[in-house]
């Protein structure tokens, strides 16, 4: 099993992602382009343990032990060359992502595997600028946000690596507590971001044809469909439900749904309004006057006392 970490890029997903590992145990060199991004991470990464801290999920003292394995770097050749699992979570630009493979393929280590943390780039792109033995140790490894709490890590599966390679990534998932979900075909998106798509599509589609307001509409997933996931995925629930009985919603409600292959214009309409969602005090709901950073918070406490009821009954 690997052990020495580097995860690059320090921002949304990156820094949680290497608070990941390091909670995991594993020594992490996170690397950014200067020490103010660095220090911005470092502080978001404190006060995400502290959260965990007063839910109970860590003690103090993981906390401090999750702090003191990650080393910072504004160097990326010092924090890449003696680690053995290297995950870039830097800007969906493929030229950027290229410069920086090839450069680690040219001082790190023969056994080191690569990853990418994208779901819009496809893997053979990326690889382009690979050796064809970093090809065979090259895989997607696609994390959920907030990446420090979500459980799934898509992984890429399209026949370039060796076995081994992904039974080694495999293994140091599970090892993380998280679940691993295999992606058989570079398909754009990978799996949970096209589920989530297509709830959305009829979401804005329903908002719309006004059969609703967005509460309603989150009440209606959360406390229906959603309320069952967490305990049964979606073919589970076909399972348990009846084939037959899904053949006939499907037929009946299929032809009245939106198909449209386009964003949705309302979206459109809340980017140029400027009604970003909470980064911007409103969108779907109005923040304004409201403590974000607390919401925020509260957020975050509810998927973590979701995670641990998923640890302690269903992983």
């Amino acid at each position: 099993m690997k052990q020495k970490v580097a995860v690059l890029g320090s921002g949304t997903m990156g820094h949680c992602i290497a608070e990941s590992f390091a909670m995991g145990g594993y020594p992490v060199n996170m690397y950014d382009i200067n020490d103010q991004v660095l220090e911005a991470a470092m502080n978001n990464i404190k006060l995400e343990l502290g959260v965990m801290v007063k839910l109970e999920y860590l003690t103090q003292e993981e906390a401090d032990q999750t702090l003191g394995n990650i080393t910072t770097y504004t160097n990326l050749r010092a924090a890449t060359e003696d680690r053995d699992y290297v995950i870039e979570a830097i800007p969906e630009n493929l030229q950027l992502k290229q410069d920086t493979l090839r450069q680690l393929d040219s001082w790190c280590p023969a056994h080191t595997i690569f990853a990418s943390n994208t779901s819009s780039l496809k893997l053979e792109d990326m690889a382009a600028v690979l050796t064809p033995e970093r090809k065979r140790r090259f895989a997607i490894n696609h994390w959920f946000n907030p990446a420090h709490i979500v459980p799934l890590v898509e992984l890429s599966d399209y026949g370039n690596n060796d076995k081994e390679v992904l039974d080694e990534i495999h293994e140091m998932y599970i090892a993380l507590g998280k679940k691993p979900a295999y992606v058989r075909k570079d398909v754009a998106g990978l799996l949970a971001n096209r589920l989530q798509e297509a709830v959305m599509r009829e979401v804005f589609s329903l908002i719309e044809l006004g059969a609703a307001e967005p509460e309603d509409l989150d009440n209606a997933l959360k406390y229906g469909p959603g309320f069952r996931y967490p305990l049964a995925g979606p073919l589970e629930i076909v399972d348990f439900g009846g084939a037959d009985i899904w053949y006939t919603e499907a037929a009946a409600l299929l032809p009245d749904m939106d198909n449209s292959t386009k964003p949705n214009k309302l979206l459109e309409e809340k980017m140029k309004k400027g009604e970003l969602g909470i980064k911007t005090g409103k969108g779907y709901y109005d923040y304004t006057g409201k403590d974000i950073d607390k919401i925020k918070q509260d957020y975050n406490e509810r998927l973590i006392r979701q995670l641990k009821t998923s640890k302690e009954f269903f992983m």
